[in-house]
């Protein structure tokens, strides 16, 4: 009887670099969505209403300026470890 191959474990370098690629591009997407819905507001007729949206939405008082330290600790540190993984990780 042929034995079946054990499945490959993921390393925590290829985990740490998938996340690493996930959170990449959850960025990046936001920042390309939020170019492609404000700009043309911020531009258009009614730009004095679409700016006193976007300022208040961007301002520190808004909930979601609470999740940006935790945010940035944590892909920090997926950077810090993907600088640490071996090269052929990063190939």
């Amino acid at each position: 009887m042929e034995q079946s191959p054990a499945p490959r474990r993921r390393s925590t370098e290829e985990f740490v670099l998938a996340m690493l690629r996930i959170s990449l591009l959850v960025c990046v997407s936001g920042f390309v969505y939020e170019q492609l819905v404000d700009v043309p507001n911020l531009l258009g007729p009614n730009a004095v209403e679409a700016q006193a949206v976007w300022v208040r939405y961007h301002h520190r008082s808004d909930p979601g300026w609470f999740f940006a330290p935790p945010m940035l600790v944590a892909l920090s540190s997926l950077v810090w470890l993907w600088f640490r993984c071996p090269q052929r990780i990063r190939s």
